[in-house]
């Protein structure tokens, strides 16, 4: 069960939060932005496959290629999906190390904290990981309140449908994590 809903939400989450055209600065090329989206795909294609290994090498390739195209929570995002390969991959060090670059890309990006508890106790860094775990579970409950906010603000179904979507897989986050709580011993 925990496989399948670590595989949802990498789905939930390789899909940037907000579109790349007019969020940078203009210069950033229409081609820029295509290839970028074209990367987006593919994640969501090495998913589908559980291809981790091609799945790091794209998140890796978005963070670097895209970063002057999207805005930092949606590179937070790609260090999220590149830390969930390496963690579903063993490279649990790895995984630590992406996922706390997510957290420094945007702090408020859930999946990197959650990838974080899943490195820290895999790496039997237990008292990190229930620091992590309760830091992990106040950013994805703000990010759910963030979101309904989102939600009830929206001016077209589209925007409405996205942050609908985005509060789903913050909702799966809580799920996993919550598999965390008892496997570290928490009440």
């Amino acid at each position: 069960m925990l496989k399948l809903n670590c595989i949802l939400v990498l789905l939930a989450i390789s899909f940037p939060a907000s579109s790349a055209l007019g969020n940078k600065d203009s210069s950033v090329s229409l081609e820029a932005t295509r290839k970028c989206a074209e990367q987006i795909q593919e994640r969501m294609l090495a998913i589908t496959m559980r291809d981790w290994m091609l799945l790091d090498t794209i998140g890796r390739r978005f963070i670097e290629a895209c970063s002057g195209a999207y805005d930092r929570p949606d590179i937070a995002k790609a260090y999220g999906v590149v830390a969930a390969a390496n963690n579903e991959m063993g490279h649990y060090k790895e995984a630590l190390d992406q996922a706390e670059a997510g957290i420094e890309a945007d702090y408020l990006e859930a999946s990197s904290h959650l990838e974080k508890v899943k490195a820290l106790f895999a790496l039997s860094s237990t008292s990190e990981a229930i620091e992590a775990f309760a830091v992990a579970d106040y950013v994805i409950h703000l990010a759910i309140k963030l979101n309904d906010a989102q939600i009830a603000a929206a001016k077209t179904d589209g925007e409405r449908e996205l942050y609908v979507e985005e509060t789903n897989a913050h909702g799966i986050e809580c799920m996993i994590l919550e598999e965390y709580r008892l496997l570290l011993g928490l009440k």
